[in-house]
């Protein structure tokens, strides 16, 4: 027991020090988004150069982003400042998000007058997200909070769903491979890559995985990332099934069912989040 107190100590500054130090970045980014999205919305025609099916995902995206996301940072940015913990968990989760749609915006958007401030968002979101996990891994954890986290069954439900999104984009890669013919979706959106395909298969899902087994085996640091993935999953989710949507009200190829699957995904995520939002917050007092 002194062993794992020790293991559990807090070695952090203080918490007003650190966490305010992510007001000011979250209000830029929330305004930096707003712009971005608001032009791609409001500006006839902005994303011309894209395919249909990939002018109505930019479309949406851009929705998400400005009814969405912008709040959501700015809701942040007064949590933050009130010196609240909870408000970290959200905003890391939202900045995860931002980072991984502004890298489809990034590298898969053709150039346009907006390029540099998709730069912009995504530098400042990284380097956003690097202080913060900085400090916040470093924090303490109290025993007692951890003991009331739903460690396993938040940890099987990001196994299943890791391992779950690789046997779907590799059911669409492997065949495509032996073929050596591009999956058809690409010839859909008319890309040289899906970036979906790259970030899950080579960032996302490995981290989700390795997290559910870090919580299965009641480690700390699943306890602190396990939030923040379940608030990328509701953000995420929640997009996947509006441009769904939008893709079938269009005549594209999408599915009410799938939106329908996605948002319950999103329930299980805030459900989740929730239950562990009681050891949070008791955690911050």
């Amino acid at each position: 027991m002194i062993a794992t107190g020790k293991i559990l100590q807090a070695r952090h500054r203080p918490l007003a020090t650190w966490y305010r130090g992510l007001v000011a970045p979250s209000i830029i980014l929330s305004v930096l988004i707003a712009g971005v999205s608001g032009v791609g919305i409001f500006y006839d025609d902005f994303y011309q150069y894209e395919s249909i099916n990939w002018q109505l995902q930019a479309g949406g995206q851009d929705l998400v982003d400005l009814f969405v996301l912008v709040p959501l940072l700015a809701v942040c940015a007064v949590s933050l400042r009130l010196n609240k913990r909870v408000g970290v968990m959200i905003l890391a989760g939202a900045l995860l998000y931002t980072v991984y749609t502004f890298m489809v915006y990034c590298f898969d958007v053709h150039f346009n007058r907006l390029f540099a401030m998709y730069c912009l968002v995504l530098c400042l979101s990284i380097y956003s997200l690097l202080y913060l996990f900085y400090h916040y891994l470093a924090q303490g954890v109290r025993q007692a909070a951890m003991n009331i986290f739903p460690f396993r069954l938040i940890g099987i439900f990001f196994i299943v769903i890791s391992l779950a999104f690789a046997a779907l984009w590799l059911s669409e890669i492997v065949p495509a491979i032996l073929h050596n013919q591009p999956p058809a979706n690409l010839r859909i959106i008319n890309l040289p890559t899906n970036p979906v395909h790259v970030l899950d298969l080579a960032l996302l899902l490995p981290g989700i995985f390795s997290c559910g087994i870090l919580l299965f085996f009641k480690k700390r640091i699943g306890y602190l990332l396990a939030p923040v993935f379940l608030v990328f999953f509701i953000l995420m989710d929640l997009t996947i099934a509006l441009l769904t949507v939008i893709l079938k009200t269009q005549g594209q190829d999408g599915s009410f069912v799938l939106a329908a699957g996605m948002i319950a995904l999103a329930l299980i995520s805030l459900v989740l989040f929730l239950a562990g939002l009681k050891s949070i917050l008791y955690e911050h007092k």
